[in-house]
């Protein structure tokens, strides 16, 4: 059996001392790849570097939602502009109204999803979106949603450029 984990964080410090040893033990288990996000910029440009040196590792680009910096978010969509041979998806985005509890950091969050599922579409990237309900949001749903006004959240879940890795 192949499996694919869709979602981890292979960047963490909690790797930096046995990653290798980690990833051969998966792959010894059967995984063929794992979708590996990043949160910030940093992050993004270690992950590259990680799927470089490790080729199970596939990588994805994002900004975690406790961001609330639309100039960090339009980086990251530079960002991954500039390297969209070499990402297989983008995240992690979503909406966390877990940890930012203010209703103006949500504005700011669905602002900056809104960016990265437009990018979404124009490089026909999937999302990978934080963990929790559907939309990637672990408060139930997008706040301008249940306005009836949210554009952010209709692509999310589909694919339909083939994985390249």
């Amino acid at each position: 059996m192949e499996l694919i984990d869709a979602h981890a964080h292979m960047s963490d410090r909690a790797f930096g001392t046995d990653l290798e040893t980690v990833l051969q033990a998966a792959a010894e288990a059967g995984v063929v790849g794992i979708v590996t996000v990043s949160e910030n910029l940093d992050d993004a440009r270690t992950v590259l570097e990680l799927a470089e040196r490790f080729p199970l590792l596939k990588p994805c680009a994002g900004l975690y939602p406790d961001v609330l910096d639309l100039e960090a978010a339009e980086a990251m969509v530079a960002f991954i502009r500039a390297h969209e041979d070499r990402v297989v998806g983008i995240g992690e985005v979503g909406l966390d109204h877990w940890v930012v509890k203010e209703t103006n950091g949500w504005e700011v969050q669905e602002q900056a999803l809104a960016k990265f599922v437009a990018l979404s579409e124009e490089l026909d990237l999937p999302l990978n979106s934080i963990p929790g309900l559907p939309g990637g949001t672990r408060s139930g749903s997008c706040g301008s949603m249940a306005r009836g006004k949210c554009s952010c959240t209709p692509s999310m879940g589909r694919r339909r450029r083939p994985w390249r890795g």
